[in-house]
């Protein structure tokens, strides 16, 4: 038996490394730039300084040699973070290539050694859209989606994860659709993604809002600071030392439900690698970084703050879960928690210094009393995180997500020459309506005055029922001129309707753009079909005005000269109806995507990254 129980305890000892969890290699790459390519765009406040933030969240999951942070920091940032300042390269293009490359190779290292790579794109700064293609504005030039998408590729980590922090990112992983669709939905992306890169995940806003959604309380973008909680652990719903896919979209959600304006509330898309949700964005090594313990006890509101004030997590959770909320060395050291009222606006009710150090992990209880400073957060969004969040959070999340799938995926720009185009309908329909009703009130005229004087002269009972019928046609294209001038065209109706509807407050653009895009496609085939109708109609009238003429030819010749009047309307409806209507051509050219955009719109417009995680809204 001991010979046995040693044989045993031998093959153990030499298979249990078969069996270990394998190394894991985390690197990321972090891009964020205040200032764009293309002139007539403002700068940015705060993009510096969420790749500063987002730098120091990754040093707390990875090592710092592992974290490149491409950025140009301005004065007051610099100051913030004056060692990072040291180690930032420019947010250029060829450098992001650059540092693509040296991904590339570290990642063949690790994998060679048998190690897992996971690898993190970050962007934060401004994005455009153009011809429905999404791209990143770098500060010397735009990177464009199928780029990024081929730097992604180049790097053959085990998982990817791109985190992007600008307006329309969702067009950088959704083409648009077949047809001139300029828009696609949550499931087109999904499929065209796992297509294209089955090991990348993404996380995106899919906000299509011209505004930057920059909050100086935070010193940050909204979204952003939302998503570097959640990734600091207070999405961990399940407290299994990962934040999934799902956690963080529902946190972030919660995060902002009871943000009155819809516009300034991120509609999250999240896609985890392979199309799984609930694999790990992040995972949260316990230790490395200085951990902060929120108890299991009472339901808590807190803000933690660096020594600046300035605030780097924001967590509400619900009662009966505990947290672990990783901090970065720098943050540690001389961080104070601020805890809020349960309910209503964040209404600071008690502070606390943290004893920390840069690998200290302590209980909340640990922390000492400290004034609480004079401050108040900007009335715009305080209703950030007044909801407590907890697993029930994400599974009210995923059954939402399930059921009532969000539409995704317009840009502002699409709308602007969609309203364009249907401005220019509008215009259009009007002035031809008016033609259009002299002209059938002239059609009218040379029906009902032949068969008028047809009725009054003739002596044969035939050309005087031919006369009539000639009166009868005369008057229901009379009606037909009354009408075109008194009711609106269903083209105009649309552009009156679409423009209704644009400026609501509860304004839901995608669906808004989509529909009207369907009603505008479903106009242009009525516009052919009308001009079938059209010809088929000028046929009959040039017929009729020949037998007219022919017929009041034989008994008096020159009443025959009446039927010229049916056949000249008749060639030139038949001639029409082989040519393009103005608003077929108007919306072909629409739909070539031609630079339409109105005097108001500027030149370029914001879009977003790629593969990857986390996304926020605005054009940052």
């Amino acid at each position: 038996m001991k010979v046995l129980a040693s044989t045993l305890l031998s093959l153990l000892v030499l298979t249990a490394p078969l069996y270990a969890e394998p190394v894991r290699d985390v690197y990321a790459l972090i891009v964020t730039s205040n200032r764009a390519s293309a002139l007539g765009r403002p700068e940015l406040r705060y993009a510096d300084d969420d790749g500063a933030k987002y730098y120091e969240l990754f040093t707390t999951l990875t090592s710092e040699d592992r974290v490149t942070l491409l950025t140009d920091f301005d004065r007051d940032t610099a100051q913030l973070y004056p060692a990072l300042t040291k180690i930032a390269d420019a947010p250029k293009l060829d450098r992001v290539r650059v540092h693509f490359d040296k991904l590339a190779e570290d990642v063949r290292r690790s994998q060679a050694a048998g190690h897992v790579a996971e690898l993190y794109f970050v962007f934060a700064g401004h994005g455009d859209v153009d011809h429905g293609r999404g791209f990143l504005d770098l500060a010397d030039a735009p990177l464009p989606a199928d780029e990024l998408e081929r730097l992604l590729g180049s790097v053959a980590s085990n998982r990817t994860h791109v985190i992007i922090d600008s307006c329309n990112s969702f067009f950088v992983i959704a083409p648009r659709k077949p047809g001139g669709r300029r828009f696609a939905t949550p499931a087109d992306a999904a499929e065209s993604l796992s297509r294209r890169l089955p090991r990348v995940g993404v996380f995106l806003s899919t906000s299509a809002e011209a505004e930057v959604f920059e909050w100086s309380e935070l010193q940050s973008g909204i979204f952003s600071h939302a998503v570097r909680s959640g990734l600091s652990g207070a999405a961990d719903a399940n407290e299994d030392g990962e934040v999934s896919y799902d956690e963080l979209a529902a946190f972030v959600t919660v995060a902002s439900r009871k943000v009155k304006n819809p516009l300034f509330r991120p509609q999250v898309f999240a896609r985890g690698p392979g199309g799984n949700n609930r694999s790990a964005l992040v995972g949260l090594p316990s230790s490395g970084a200085a951990i902060l313990t929120l108890p299991a006890g009472p339901q808590l509101r807190v803000t933690v703050r660096d020594r600046d004030e300035i605030p780097v997590v924001d967590v509400h959770k619900a009662a009966g879960l505990a947290m672990q909320i990783r901090l970065s060395s720098r943050v540690a050291a001389g961080a104070v928690v601020d805890e809020h009222a349960l309910s209503g606006p964040a209404r600071i009710v008690r502070r606390r210094a943290l004893p920390m150090d840069a690998h200290a992990q302590v209980q909340l209880s640990d922390a000492k009393e400290a004034p609480i400073a004079a401050r108040g957060p900007t009335e715009l969004l305080r209703a950030l995180f007044t909801e407590p969040f907890d697993q029930e959070g994400v599974d009210e999340y995923i059954e939402d997500a399930r059921t009532q799938p969000p539409a995704m995926g317009v840009s502002i720009e699409y709308a602007e020459r969609l309203r364009t185009l249907l401005g220019e309908m509008h215009r259009h329909e009007r002035s031809q309506r008016i033609i259009g009703g002299v002209a059938l009130g002239a059609a009218a005229a040379s029906f009902i005055v032949p068969g008028a004087i047809e009725i009054a002269r003739s002596q044969y009972e035939s050309s005087r029922v031919l006369g009539g019928v000639f009166v009868g046609l005369g008057s229901l294209l009379g009606l037909g001129s009354a009408l075109a001038v008194a009711i609106p065209s269903k083209p105009m109706r649309l552009a009156s309707t679409f423009e209704r509807r644009y400026h609501k407050a509860n304004l839901n653009l995608t669906k808004l753009v989509a529909d009207t895009e369907r009603d505008v496609l479903l106009l242009e085939r009525g516009e052919r079909a009308k001009r079938v109708v059209t010809g088929v109609f000028g046929g009959l009238v040039l017929v009729a005005g020949a037998v007219l003429s022919g017929v009041l030819g034989r008994e008096e010749p020159i009443a025959g000269i009446s039927g010229v009047l049916p056949i000249a309307g008749g060639a030139t409806l038949l001639a029409e109806s082989c040519f393009e209507s103005p608003l077929e051509r108007l919306i072909r050219q629409w739909r070539g995507d031609p630079v339409v955009t109105r005097t108001t719109l500027r030149p370029l417009f914001n879009a977003g990254a790629t593969v990857g995680s986390v996304g926020l809204g605005g054009s940052f």
